[in-house]
């Protein structure tokens, strides 16, 4: 076996050499990045004389790294700037001079120092200056957070922060955790409160990615052809599969991996499973499927990691080696730290960006370039934009309970409906299928995504030389794989082999002189297959995968083939026999209403019998009176009754009632009646409505006071209370005590007692009036404000103008000003009225 190519070739392909940085949208001008960094250094140079504000320079930070020491520099800046202002800000406050710090330090107590110092500093950061971007021109919340900590971290481990601040000081001040603690959550909502007022959020959430963002890394990634950028490219299509962060593709290994049996197919169904680890939920595995890509091979797992391991120069047991280096490094608590994964992200994408800028410049002059040379990327792009991005495309195909558990939905110590929720690898599936392109969905299944199997493969000859392709292909890491799951990796090569040289001469780039072309042209040349075996490979993987999965493309991916119309013709015999369920269910809903009609008919004919009975039995009854009065016997029994009077329409008054509202005004003990007229002269108090039926129906606390006035003279108001049964009028009595009440307020505020003339609306109008001038009101007062006593309106309107002392106007019947004197609402004299009456009644 002769020697592999190397990963170095004479294609003029791009190293990962730096060349500046780059902006979000990949513009790359090297005068303007250089120009960048002086101002950068400039900026620093400013930040140092700023901590050196009036007390010193800030002693060295020491060899941390990059990041954590230029975050420390900052927040010892700010710190510094503060400390500033502090002090200048006591001196005027207890008229010492600036020259005279230090001994007014020594003035400040220890719980000055703590409750004023830190609480002062966390109030400075919560509205300091931002000097990056900002969205409101102020540090955000995480940065002020993280400023904090930074200044606790290296006062607690410096001996001396400022010269006139020990070290003692600082560590009493910072070391209070609880009060560190409050003063942060107060931090916290001053942010909060800004944020609300810019409109802006707290926290600026994770960018997303559109479908073309990562086709266009992919093609960079192979213009390019370099190890490293190949590893990005497949992490990227990783974390999209997955839908995982990046230190979980960085713990999973070759073999976490294996082929498996679809669970929802028909027999022979074949997909890819991985158990991915995430140490941050307790080191729990978690098996995810995957499946072939419907349409692309920049977004195919299996081309996209065969692309990777043929590039590789590393023998490694992990399926990300570079990857897996930054997410297996340790804390000083020796736990994982993945912050290097998303470090390791944002530089390969950057060194994606400037490799953009290169490809732009090396082929400018080329007529029909290929259409990534202009992508404009999504700003803010980072680690978790694979994962947002597939995300929200499962969510616009699949229910939320298909995917929870592989979006790494975690619910610990909490009794929600999510408890209630098990783990089902259909649901696990339906979600892999659609982070693989595959939408269509029938009876709450996504069609296709069915793997080829080495049986679509002619003869045990092409499969045995198959094999051993797959093993030279994948030299460095065959020895860590599933076979079957090799050969699925190398399925994908030959289904996508044709694409990905038709992208290569678009991109200018002779395939020949292509790295991975080489790798497969020495894999072939290995394992002794012909190029016209290759060529039959290739078209028989094509066809078989779709024949398996035609029914889940779309018509212009599927030209005419022979296909299998077995699952057609299956779904076809369940669609049918649902439709007979139905049919059946319909023929008895029918049946059904069948028998209701007739036994409505039925109804109708007893209903007919016994009116035609009734009217019989009431000619009957007249012969039978007309005979008795013909022999001298008068007899008057009334109209018989008939079906429709024992149906009640409306509240028919009782005896007693009756009686009362028939009664004539008589002279009772102590001169009163029981309820008097409106007007003199008046020869009747009979009224048919009740007292709610005077309201119309409505709540009796929202009716004007207008209203209850031309109530008392039309509808006779106190007629129709008296009227009502004993249970409705004790319900009903405060009421009516209400109603009096204005009543009687409105006629001591007339002039005169009303005539039967005389228009009511305008003499309501005229009392309201008067009513609101004496009591200097804005507007009409309600009944409750009149006459009820509340904290709301304080003292009613009544008690307050002592009406019940007021008299009533000139020509007020003397019944009136009885009934309206006598306190209740039964007058002297009703219940004795009321019992002879009952009396005479029974009599």
């Amino acid at each position: 076996m002769s020697s592999r190519p190397t990963s170095e070739s004479e294609d003029g392909r791009m190293d990962g050499s730096a060349m500046g940085d780059v902006n979000i949208n990949g513009s790359h001008q090297e005068e303007q990045d250089n120009g960048d960094k002086e101002d950068h250094v400039q900026r620093n140079k400013q930040d140092d004389a700023e901590a050196d504000y009036k007390f010193g320079p800030i002693l060295s930070i020491g060899k941390a790294k990059h990041s954590t020491r230029m975050q420390t520099k900052s927040a010892l800046a700010h710190f510094s700037i503060f400390l500033a202002g502090y002090w200048d800000r006591l001196s005027s406050l207890k008229d010492y001079s600036s020259q005279d710090q230090k001994q007014l330090y020594l003035l400040l107590e220890d719980k000055d120092l703590k409750e004023e110092l830190i609480g002062s500093f966390c109030n400075y950061l919560s509205d300091a200056d931002s000097k990056g971007k900002s969205r409101d021109g102020k540090i955000g919340w995480g940065t002020a957070q993280n400023y904090v900590s930074a200044d606790r971290n290296y006062s607690l481990n410096n001996p001396q922060l400022h010269p006139l601040l020990s070290k003692d000081k600082l560590k009493e001040c910072f070391g209070d955790t609880s009060y560190l603690s409050k003063s942060r959550i107060s931090m916290r909502k001053a942010i909060s409160n800004r944020s609300k007022e810019h409109g802006i959020p707290l926290v600026q959430p994770k960018a997303g990615a559109l479908r073309s963002d990562w086709i266009a890394i992919a093609a960079i990634c192979v213009f390019c052809g370099s190890e490293d950028l190949a590893e990005f490219w497949a992490l990227c299509v990783g974390l999209i599969h997955m839908a995982s962060r990046g230190n979980e593709m960085g713990y999973l290994k070759h073999q976490h991996g294996r082929c498996v049996d679809c669970p929802t197919s028909s027999p022979g169904g074949l997909a890819a499973a991985y158990e991915v680890n995430n140490f941050k939920q307790g080191g729990t595995y978690q098996l995810m499927h995957i499946f072939p890509h419907a349409t692309n091979w920049e977004l195919d797992w299996f081309f996209a990691q065969a692309y990777h391991m043929c590039l590789s120069q590393t023998n490694s047991e992990y399926v990300f080696p570079h990857t897996s280096q930054a997410a297996l490094k340790t804390n000083k608590e020796d736990k994982y730290d993945s912050s290097g994964v998303s470090k390791m992200w944002g530089d390969r994408f950057k060194s994606v960006l400037r490799k953009l800028e290169d490809a732009k410049a090396k082929l400018a002059a080329v007529t029909g370039a290929p259409s990534y040379l202009y992508h404009q990327f999504t700003p803010g792009l980072c680690s978790h934009s694979p994962r947002k991005f597939i995300i929200t495309e499962m969510g616009r195909t699949l229910r939320a309970i298909y995917f929870i558990f592989r979006a790494g939905w975690t619910v610990q110590n909490v009794h929600t409906i999510f408890d209630y929720i098990v783990k089902d690898s259909h649901h696990d599936v339906e979600a892999a299928k659609t982070s693989a392109g595959w939408k269509n969905k029938w009876n709450d299944q996504v069609w296709g995504g069915y793997s080829n199997q080495l049986s679509d493969l002619a003869t045990p000859e092409e499969r045995e030389k198959f094999d051993e392709f797959t093993i030279i292909l994948f030299f460095n890491q065959h020895t860590h794989m599933d076979r079957n799951l090799r050969h699925l990796h190398g399925f994908s090569v030959l289904r996508f082999y044709q694409d990905f040289e038709q992208f290569l001469k678009d991109a200018q780039v002779q395939p020949g002189s292509q790295i991975f072309v080489q790798l497969v042209e020495h894999a072939l040349q290995q394992a002794k297959v012909s190029r016209d075996m290759f060529d039959s490979w290739q078209q028989e993987i094509r066809t078989k995968f779709k024949q398996r999965n035609w029914y889940g493309m779309s018509l212009h991916d599927v030209p005419e083939f022979e296909i299998d119309s077995k699952p057609l013709i299956e779904d076809m015999a369940k669609l049918k026999s649902a439709t007979l369920h139905i049919s059946q269910g319909l023929h008895n809903v029918d049946d059904d209403v069948a028998k209701l009609n007739k036994n409505l008919e039925q109804l109708h004919r007893k209903v007919a019998l016994v009116l035609d009975r009734q009217e019989q039995n009431s000619i009957l009854l007249q012969r039978l009176l007309d005979g008795l009065a013909n022999r001298g016997i008068p007899i008057n029994i009334g109209e018989p009754p008939s079906l429709a009077a024992q149906v009640p329409t409306t509240a028919q008054p009782t005896a007693v009632a009756a009686a009362v509202a028939a009664f004539t005004p008589v002279e009772l003990e102590g001169a009163q009646e029981v309820v008097p007229v409106p007007w003199p002269g008046q020869q009747t108090r009979n009224t048919n409505i009740e007292f709610d039926v005077v309201f119309k129906n409505r709540y009796k606390g929202s009716v004007s006071c207008v209203i209850i006035f031309k109530a008392w003279f039309q509808n006779q108001l106190a007629v129709a209370f008296y009227n009502m049964e004993k249970g409705a009028q004790i319900k009903s009595r405060n009421s009516f005590s209400s109603c009096k009440k204005v009543v009687d307020m409105m006629l001591k505020s007339l002039e005169k007692y009303p005539d039967q003339d005389d228009d009511l609306d305008v003499l309501a109008k005229e009392a309201m009036s008067s009513i609101m001038a004496s009591n200097e009101l804005g507007k009409e007062p309600t009944r409750s404000r009149m006459v009820t006593n509340s904290k709301q309106h304080g003292i009613c309107l009544y008690d307050k103008g002592n009406y019940i002392e007021r008299p009533f106007p000139p020509d007020t019947p003397d019944t009136v000003v009885q009934f309206f004197n006598a306190r209740g609402n039964n007058p002297a004299g009703a219940k004795k009225r009321k019992h002879d009456l009952m009396e005479a009644d029974i009599e």
